[in-house]
């Protein structure tokens, strides 16, 4: 009877020590992960920035030579500051919508769909359930936002 309970702490110290050899090498996985998703957000969110400040640019300039070919009596019909104040607001839009946005926008949808294989691939008919009742979710979400 010893030789059982004893046999069984042997055995249960070996699974033991695989499960923390498992779990070490799933850490090891979720951190490689996680930094290679950190560089790739910051790579595809830099680029973005980059790109949007030069079509910002590129519009400034252009708004600039289509202002200076105006004749002398638009300018008598705008108040003073009012073109540039109303140039500033409404480019720092633009660079907001070409550039993070658009960058989380990406991200997110990265997210979604890696999200769902890997659902998928590890337990298929909870995804199922998932994804059944993402659009009642969905809809509870807007009527949330709206009561707001």
């Amino acid at each position: 009877n010893n030789f059982i309970s004893i046999n069984s702490i042997i055995k249960a110290q070996n699974s033991t020590s695989d499960i923390l050899s498992d779990l070490r090498g799933m850490i090891k996985w979720y951190a490689i992960l996680g930094s290679v998703s950190i560089f790739c957000y910051w790579l595809g969110y830099s680029f973005w920035m980059i790109a949007a400040e030069r079509q910002v640019r590129r519009m400034r300039f252009a708004l600039f030579r289509s202002i200076m070919h105006q004749e002398m009596g638009w300018f008598d019909k705008l108040n003073p500051g009012e073109l540039s104040n109303r140039l500033v607001a409404d480019l720092d839009k633009i660079r907001d919508g070409l550039g993070d946005k658009k960058a989380d926008f990406i991200s997110l949808m990265c997210r979604l769909f890696g999200g769902l294989i890997f659902a998928f691939i590890t337990g298929w008919k909870l995804s199922l359930v998932f994804i059944a009742t993402s659009p009642l979710t969905i809809f509870a979400f807007n009527i949330t936002m709206r009561v707001r």
